[in-house]
């Protein structure tokens, strides 16, 4: 991943989710890299592969629960 001003990428929990893809859309198009984390319960792969396509490589996704 890399950013526009070689800022470390955030981490967004709930990525997939609607507040979650939301803030990462923000992020992105201010040209921070997104470390999105989330465990599919409730939010779509849908969601994950639009931000994918918005990215411009500075997009990593990681199916996780940050409960384990």
């Amino acid at each position: 991943m890399t950013n526009a001003n070689d800022a470390p990428p955030v981490a967004v929990t709930g990525a997939a989710g609607y507040i979650g893809s939301h803030a990462c859309k923000l992020l992105l198009d201010a040209g921070r890299s997104v470390l999105a984390i989330d465990h599919l319960g409730r939010g779509t792969k849908k969601a994950i592969g639009a931000l994918e396509t918005h990215s411009r490589g500075r997009f990593a996704f990681a199916e996780a629960d940050i409960a384990d």
